[in-house]
């Protein structure tokens, strides 16, 4: 799983706790083959998809090789209908055209509830009447220091400054869809539940 994990960490940038899970879940292993004439050897992602009962039932290679063309199939006698997939929490489906491609959207996706988790935290009230988490941190800081100049920039309190941060994250992070916002276990979720990997 070397192999896998280094080209999806390094050359695909997916988060390792996420190939992590799909991992322990056998859902993504890693295969060896050797050439037709036994001089090489091929090593591939292998993608698995299980049907209702947990027998697989499909298995797509995708080649670990970044130099030339790499090799992408389905192992022969796979049920497309059983390709790889994730079952979510909610009622939004998604379609991915390769199997690396979901991997990806929901290491984007688990950044983002990170960035908007980190501004809610930063939102909390303290323990000082009247001033959130935010402004408690503005306030210990020297006052040449950059944030502290960028709080006070062209917004007159740190609430306004901690609006236009959050209103930065969430175009800059909202992807250009237009998706209502909405709460989930206390967090501000883009587009629908957490993903419920492991923790």
């Amino acid at each position: 799983m070397c192999r896998v994990y280094a080209y999806l960490i390094k050359q695909r940038f997916i988060d390792r706790d996420v190939i992590a899970h799909f991992a322990k879940a056998k859902m993504l292993y890693e295969s060896c083959e050797r050439s037709a004439d036994n001089t090489k050897e091929y090593h591939n992602a292998v993608f698995v998809g299980y049907d209702e009962n947990g027998v697989p039932r499909h298995a797509h290679k995708r080649g670990l090789y970044i130099m030339g063309g790499s090799y992408r199939g389905n192992v022969e006698g796979s049920d497309p209908a059983y390709s790889f997939h994730h079952i979510g929490v909610n009622d939004t489906l998604y379609v991915f055209e390769a199997p690396i491609d979901l991997l990806s959207h929901i290491t984007i996706y688990r950044y983002i509830i990170s960035v908007f988790k980190l501004i809610q935290d930063l939102l909390a009230p303290s323990g000082v009447k009247g001033k959130n988490q935010f402004q408690l941190l503005i306030e210990k800081l020297p006052p040449e220091h950059k944030a502290r100049w960028f709080a006070g920039a062209a917004v007159n309190s740190t609430e306004q400054a901690m609006q236009s941060v959050l209103s930065t994250a969430l175009s800059r992070f909202a992807l250009g869809r237009q998706k209502t916002y909405r709460r989930a276990k206390g967090a501000v979720c883009p587009f629908g539940e957490p993903w419920h990997g492991p923790r």
